[in-house]
């Protein structure tokens, strides 16, 4: 039983010590960053529009038949 245990804390350290190593050298890597805006100046020849109606009515049928309604 205790080497079990053994076995495992040290493997526990070993991989804990490992990620702690993997990310030491993940930092010092030179880093480059950019920001910026575009814009585009052109007419648009394509619009889309979507909207959607809900209505909360006691049953399905008179949900639906205040949709349909509101659509009209």
């Amino acid at each position: 039983m205790k080497t079990i245990l053994l076995k495992t804390f040290f493997l526990g350290v070993v991989l804990f010590s490992a990620g702690q190593f993997s990310s030491a050298q993940t930092t010092n890597l030179p880093l480059v960053s950019v920001t910026g805006k575009g814009e585009v100046k052109v007419a648009p020849d394509e619009v889309v529009i979507r909207f959607g109606v809900v209505n909360m009515g006691a049953t399905p049928e008179q949900a639906r038949r205040g949709v349909d309604s509101i659509f009209k």
